[in-house]
C-alpha cells in the first residue's frame, strides 16, 4: 500500500522510479500448472506479445495461474506488476477509472483521466494484470489505445471470453490432467495427475487424516474425471470429504450442481457454488447465445458443427447463423473443440457445464422439442451412414459413428421412451452393421430385438430386413441356432418379397455356414446356390459388394465339397469385388 500512496502524491508523467506489487500472497500451492506457467511466462517475454488473454471456462483457475505468472515476473518488469480487479464492475466505462484508481492516479482538470493514465504509463515498464474482463468486453479497444500510447507496458488479461482486438494473443487454460478412466494406473501413481493431487490436498485441509489408498483410489479418480478436472469443482467436492467418503461422494455426483456448493467464505460470491460460477457466464450471454447454449446441452459426448447447426437452428428462431453463435460460445469458453473427425473438429461441453445447460433447457420449456430434433437428426445420420459402411468411405464413417455412439444411444432411448416405434426400428436397423463391425453384439441384439418385437412386420420393411440379418449374424457367432433360423428365415422371406438382394445375401451367409458346420452339405449348397441366383437376378450392376458376398458363400460350400480349384476361383473373384466396393474391413 505504501507504493500506491507514494505514487498518488507524484505528478502524473514525472517518470519517478516506482515499483508496483499488489499481488496477493498465495496461502496454498498452485498444483499442476507448471507447464502452463512456463508457457505463459515465455509468451509475455516475447517482444511482439503486448496483450495476452488467458481464457477458459468457469472454475478453470485462470486467476490463480495469472497471479502466479505475474509473481514470477515481478523482477523482470522494471516497474513491477499491478493487479486490477474488474470483477466488482459491470460497466465498461469504469474499466479505465478502475485501472487508474488501482494505480492511485487522481483526476486532474486539464485532461481526461484516460489521458492522465496514458501519460503516467508512457515511460513505465510494467505488467498490468486485468482480472475478470468478460463482463466489460466493450472496454477492450481502450487497452489497444493504452498499449499504443505506452510502448513498454504489457497487459495480461483473464477472461472467459476473448477480447477480439488487434494484437491480442490468446492462451486457453486447460483442465487439470486426468488419468484414462479405462486404464487407471496403480493407486500410488495417481498423484502424478494434477486433478487428483489437488483433490487430495484440498480434502486434507478439511480432514487431516485423508489419504489416497487402494480402497478409495478408483472413486477419487472417477470423481476427478466426472468433474472434468476443473479446479473449482474439485475444491468444492473435496470440501465434502469431511462428511462423505470418496465412494459416497461419487454416488452423489449425478447431481453435481447440488453437491458442489459451500466454497470458501473469502471467495467471490460467484464462486461460492458451481452453479453461481456458471450462472455468471450464462448471464453475460445475449438471448440467442443463451438459447443456442441450452440446446447444445442435448448432445452427449459432443457433436460436429454440422449437428450443432442442424439441431440448434431447427426452430428457425435465430437472427444470426448458428455457426456464429457456436463461435461466440467457443470464444466465451462455454464450448471446447476436440479431436478432428475427418475434416471436422468436434464441439464439446464439459459435463459440469452441460448439467447446468440442461437445467436451463428444461426451465425454458424446450427440452422435449430439442430431444426430438436431436433424435431425428441422428436417425437421418444413421440412414445416411449405413450404405457407406460397405464402401470406400467406410473408415471415415466408422470414425464418425464411433464418436457419436452416445448420441445414437440417446436417440434410441428417446424413441423407445416416447413410443416412436418406427423410428426406433429405423435407428436400430441402420446402426446394426456398425455395431456388428465394432463387435458390439450385446448392444446390437438389445436394440434390434426390442425394435423387432415392438414394430409390426409391415412397418419400415427395409429397416426390419437390416435388423433381422444383424440378429441372424450375431446369433450365428453366439451359437444361438434357434434364433438364427428364426430371424434369418423371416429376413429371407421379406427380402425375397421386396427384391432386397443385399438383405437376402447377408441373411443367407450365416445360414450357409451353420448348415456347413452341422454337416448339412445339401442344405448349404441349395441355400448358397439360391442366393447367388437371386443376387444375379436382382442386385444392381454397380453393387459389387452383394455379388462378392454371394460368391464368397458359394465358395465356402464348394470348398467343403473338396473342389479347391473352383473354390479358389470363387474366392478370388469375391475378393476382387470386395476391393472394388472398397470394403477394407472384410478384405483390406
Amino acid at each position: 500500500m505504501t507504493e500506491r500512496i507514494r505514487v498518488k502524491d507524484e505528478p502524473a508523467g514525472t517518470g519517478s522510479p516506482v515499483h508496483f506489487q499488489n499481488l496477493p500472497l498465495m496461502l496454498t500451492q498452485l498444483i499442476g500448472r507448471e507447464q502452463q506457467e512456463q508457457e505463459i511466462s515465455s509468451l509475455l517475454l516475447w517482444p511482439e506479445v503486448r496483450l495476452l488473454t488467458l481464457t477458459g471456462t468457469a472454475g478453470i483457475g485462470k486467476t490463480r495461474l495469472a497471479q502466479k505468472v505475474a509473481t514470477d515476473l515481478i523482477e523482470v518488469f522494471t516497474h513491477g506488476v499491478c493487479l486490477v480487479q474488474l470483477a466488482p464492475i459491470s460497466d465498461s466505462d469504469l474499466v479505465v477509472p478502475t485501472i487508474a484508481q488501482t494505480l492511485s492516479l487522481r483526476d486532474v482538470e486539464e485532461r481526461s483521466l484516460f489521458e492522465s493514465l496514458k501519460a503516467f504509463l508512457r515511460d513505465k515498464h510494467l505488467l498490468l494484470l486485468l482480472d475478470n474482463f468478460e463482463q466489460v468486453l466493450e472496454a477492450a479497444p481502450a487497452l489497444v489505445e493504452l498499449l499504443l500510447a505506452c510502448p513498454s507496458i504489457k497487459i495480461l488479461v483473464t477472461s472467459r471470453a476473448v477480447l477480439h482486438v488487434e494484437g491480442e494473443y490468446e492462451f486457453s487454460v486447460p483442465p487439470l490432467s486426468l488419468p484414462d478412466p479405462l486404464h487407471l494406473p496403480a493407486h500410488e501413481k495417481l498423484l502424478q495427475y494434477a486433478a487428483i493431487a489437488l483433490f487430495v490436498q484440498r480434502a486434507q485441509t478439511v480432514k487431516s487424516n485423508f489419504v489416497l489408498s487402494e480402497d478409495n483410489a478408483a472413486a477419487i479418480a472417477q470423481i476427478c474425471i466426472r468433474l472434468d478436472g476443473l479446479p473449482l469443482s474439485l475444491e468444492l467436492a473435496a470440501a465434502r470429504s469431511k462428511l462423505l467418503s470418496p465412494q459416497a461422494l461419487l454416488g452423489r455426483l449425478n447431481h453435481r450442481l447440488a453437491v458442489l456448493r459451500g466454497g470458501r467464505q473469502d471467495a467471490p460470491t460467484r464462486q461460492q457454488t458451481l452453479r453461481d460460477t456458471i450462472s455468471w457466464s450464462y448471464d453475460l450471454l445475449n438471448v440467442e447465445e443463451q438459447r443456442c447454449f441450452r440446446r447444445l446441452a442435448i448432445f452427449v459426448g459432443g457433436c460436429t458443427l454440422e449437428a450443432a447447426e442442424a439441431v440448434c437452428s431447427a426452430a428457425a428462431d435465430f437472427s444470426l447463423p448458428a455457426m456464429d453463435l457456436v463461435a461466440s460460445l467457443l470464444d466465451k469458453s462455454l464450448l471446447q473443440q476436440s479431436d478432428r473427425v475427418g475434416d471436422e473438429s468436434r464441439l464439446l461441453m464439459l459435463e459440469t457445464i452441460r448439467e447446468y445447460a440442461l437445467e436451463k433447457l428444461a426451465d425454458s420449456g424446450e427440452l422435449q422439442s430439442t430431444e426430438e430434433t436431436h433424435a431425428m437428426y441422428f436417425l437421418a445420420l444413421a440412414e445416411q451412414s449405413e450404405p457407406e459402411l460397405f464402401g470406400h468411405q467406410q473408415r471415415l464413417w466408422m470414425g464418425r459413428l464411433t464418436w457419436d455412439a452416445e448420441n445414437f444411444r440417446a436417440a434410441l432411448q428417446w424413441s423407445q421412451t416416447h413410443q416412436r416405434k418406427e423410428q426406433l426400428l429405423r435407428l436400430a436397423g441402420n446402426l446394426g452393421h456398425f455395431w456388428y463391425m465394432c463387435g458390439r453384439f450385446s448392444e446390437a441384439m438389445l436394440w434390434s430385438e426390442t425394435a423387432l418385437r415392438e414394430v409390426a412386420p409391415d412397418v419400415a420393411v427395409s429397416a426390419r430386413i437390416k435388423a433381422l440379418y444383424i440378429v441372424a449374424l450375431i446369433a450365428s457367432h453366439l451359437g444361438q441356432s434357434d434364433l438364427l433360423f428364426l430371424r434369418a428365415g423371416e429376413c429371407l422371406r421379406l427380402a425375397r418379397q421386396n427384391r432386397d438382394s443385399r438383405g437376402f445375401v447377408i441373411a443367407s451367409w450365416p445360414l450357409v455356414h451353420h448348415l456347413l458346420a452341422s454337416g448339412d452339405m445339401i442344405g448349404a449348397h441349395a441355400q448358397a446356390e439360391e442366393t447367388l441366383t437371386f443376387v444375379r437376378a436382382h442386385a444392381p450392376a454397380e453393387d459389387s459388394w452383394t455379388l462378392a458376398c454371394a460368391l464368397n458363400a458359394f465358395g465356402s460350400v464348394v470348398l467343403s465339397q473338396g473342389d479347391h480349384t473352383q473354390a479358389q476361383q470363387l474366392y478370388e473373384h469375391a475378393i476382387a469385388l470386395f476391393k472394388e466396393a472398397g470394403d477394407l474391413w472384410l478384405y483390406g
